[in-house]
Formats: structure tokens, C-alpha cells, sequence
């Protein structure tokens, strides 16, 4: 099953092809990387995104 969560971007370096997403579910920002982008070229701060995550060793990491 998969779960749809809405956050907002909280910083994103184009540059460097990573950033993180803030959510009201979450306790700590999502980590988002390129790879993971799906038809989006940059990300800003204060955008709106749809994502999913996963569970990593360092903490939350969207997949989608």
C-alpha cells in the first residue's frame, strides 16, 4: 500500500541535487534527493510536494 504526504520544501541546493521537506507527520525533515525527482528540474523553498518515504539509517528519506 502506498501513503501520499504533503510537506513543503525547506531547502533544496540545485548544485548539489538535495534538500529537505518539512511535514506535520514527521518529526524531523525528509531527506530529498535528485534521483527521487520525478519530472521536476529544481525544487524552491516553500514549494508544495506530494512524496512518499521510507525508513533509512539516518532517518526519513522520500522515495517519491
Amino acid at each position: 500500500m502506498n501513503y501520499h504526504y504533503v510537506g513543503e520544501v525547506k531547502m533544496y541546493d540545485v548544485e548539489r541535487g538535495y534538500g529537505t521537506i518539512q511535514s506535520r507527520l514527521f518529526n524531523e525533515d525528509i531527506f530529498v534527493h535528485k534521483e527521487t525527482l520525478k519530472n521536476m528540474s529544481d525544487l524552491k523553498a516553500g514549494d508544495i510536494v506530494l512524496f512518499n518515504v521510507t525508513l533509512a539509517p539516518r532517518g526519513y528519506i522520500a522515495i517519491e
